[in-house]
């Protein structure tokens, strides 16, 4: 199993960041300084409704004292212990709790109806409409323990073990595939949430009608661009967003194609998303891209 990406931490250290902080540990310049992340108090009706949510939704039991802060579209509530962050606008969620890394918490040893009954509840809470909910996957990860041998220099590696699960739940809307959208849920021993991420935005209707006619256009049989040293396994057409941990929020309407390849030196499938004609499709941004000055040209060193 690849492991998911974990960017609970990442809307934390956002709101934690301020200017002030930057220039205490760092030589950033004023322009610098003005550009990085400065941290407001969330409203208090936001944070008693999102500390709500953690205790409702996701069992949170909260410390006593309660950080609850915002910026740049995050709103984060944290003990020093547990963290949950929401963003609004790409209805996301990240949950993190314990203040380690989710594999160093004890597995969930429940099974896997009970994972994703709880998978299921979580989306119940926070409004999903389960008629979105495309699949179901239970996704097993392995570890294994290996030594060399000094003398001979060879490898042993014992038999794999099963080690946690993740509970991943993927998206559609009217029978259209969300490709960026999804629940991912890992479970410690005593079934608390040892880390969660949801990505589930609205879909602009006009992104979803787009995302139809690409459909139809597959159904009826569409001519993929061809590529050398493979061929076409896969043409699907459904809907790309930008990602739950970003500063932006686009969408677009693709087909995904999925290539196998037929030459050795390919080492994995190629994929595209293009629009109706084969033209590539730009993948939805995450952040605003800085545009730098030019660096000018360096004046060849003079000898004295």
């Amino acid at each position: 199993m690849k492991a998911y990406p974990v960017v609970l931490t990442l809307a934390l250290s956002i709101v934690l960041q301020s200017a002030a902080a930057a220039a205490e540990f760092t030589r950033a310049s004023p322009e610098q300084l003005a550009r990085l992340p400065k941290a407001e108090k969330l409203p208090d009706a936001a944070a008693k409704r999102l500390e709500a949510v953690g205790a409702k939704v996701f069992g949170i039991q909260w410390g006593e004292r309660v950080l609850a802060l915002s910026d740049r579209g995050f709103q984060v509530v944290t003990d020093g212990t547990t963290t949950l962050s929401y963003r609004a606008k790409g209805n996301a969620y990240f949950v993190q709790t314990g203040g380690e890394s989710v594999y160093k918490k004890s597995a969930f040893n429940g099974s896997d109806e009970q994972l994703t009954a709880r998978g299921r509840a979580v989306l119940a809470g926070l409004g999903i409409d389960k008629s979105e909910v495309a699949a179901v996957k239970v996704l097993q990860q392995f570890t294994s323990a290996g030594e060399v041998d000094p003398t001979t220099k060879r490898m042993k590696a014992e038999a794999p073990q099963k080690d946690r699960r993740t509970l991943l739940i993927l998206r559609e809307v009217r029978g259209v595939p969300v490709f960026d959208s999804r629940l991912a849920l890992d479970l410690d021993a005593e079934g608390h949430v040892a880390a969660f991420e949801l990505s589930w935005p609205k879909i602009d209707p006009k992104v979803l009608a787009h995302a139809v006619r690409l459909q139809r256009l597959v159904k009826a049989g569409y001519d993929a661009p061809k590529i050398q040293g493979a061929r076409l396994e896969l043409a699907q057409a459904g809907i790309l967003h930008s990602t739950a941990a970003a500063f932006l929020d686009e969408q677009a309407a693709a087909i995904r194609l999925i290539y196998t390849p037929t030459d050795s030196r390919v080492g994995k499938k190629p994929m595209l998303y293009v629009a109706e004609g084969g033209k590539p499709v730009a993948v939805p941004r995450t952040l605003e891209a800085k545009h730098e000055a030019p660096v000018p040209p360096r004046t060849a060193a003079t000898t004295q």
